[in-house]
């Protein structure tokens, strides 16, 4: 995290009124704290659409059996009411399922941990907005970075000593990110040499 906020602090991100630093996280515990402790407190934090949809999957699964047809109906309308409608939404759908009488007692309390998750959640479920303001909703072009990333740090023969790799990275990942981060980056350093 010392790296990432260095870079952010030099890129002004989470500073400026303009520019709106967004988080997508798993919903991993610590991951809001840490987040917040290298950007400012405005961090709007979204919790990874596929994250959601694969909750709301194992959910049908415990409740009406793996790949049954009801289940994969539910699912999908559901995952329907949380791209459209968002979190609110959908705790509402999830609160009005009434469990089929041969529901299991671990298929209920997987429905006890969805309420329980996607209420903790309801505020980073709004996708439909997300969406509006251009964010991502996927962690899917982070986890392509990454093999970006291990590709140039992690091809044959390569060696690194631990904090070269993280300089190295912080860099491959800046050039990744296209021209506007990386002369915002470098904009700033050649206008104090000269």
């Amino acid at each position: 995290m010392a790296v990432l906020r260095r870079y952010a602090v030099q890129l002004g991100l989470g500073q400026d009124g303009d520019v709106t630093t967004v988080a997508l996280t798993d919903g991993g515990n610590g991951l809001v704290e840490a987040v917040r402790g290298s950007f400012s407190a405005a961090v709007q934090f979204v919790l990874d659409y596929y994250h959601a949809a694969q909750y709301l999957h194992a959910l049908a699964d415990g409740i009406w059996g793996e790949g049954n047809a009801s289940g994969r109906c539910w699912v999908e309308a559901s995952k329907t009411v949380l791209w459209e409608q968002g979190g609110v939404a959908l705790l509402q759908r999830l609160q009005d399922l009434t469990l089929p009488e041969a529901v299991s007692e671990e298929g209920r309390e997987k429905y006890r941990r969805a309420l329980d998750h996607f209420g903790a959640n309801v505020h980073r479920l709004d996708y439909a907005s997300y969406r509006a303001r251009c964010w991502d909703v996927g962690s899917g072009p982070t986890e392509a970075g990454c093999k970006i990333l291990k590709g140039r740090l992690g091809g044959t023969g390569m060696r690194w000593l631990k904090d070269c790799s993280a300089e190295v990275g912080a860099l491959r990942a800046l050039y990744a990110s296209g021209d506007g981060l990386w002369d915002a980056f470098f904009l700033p350093q050649r206008s104090k040499a000269a």
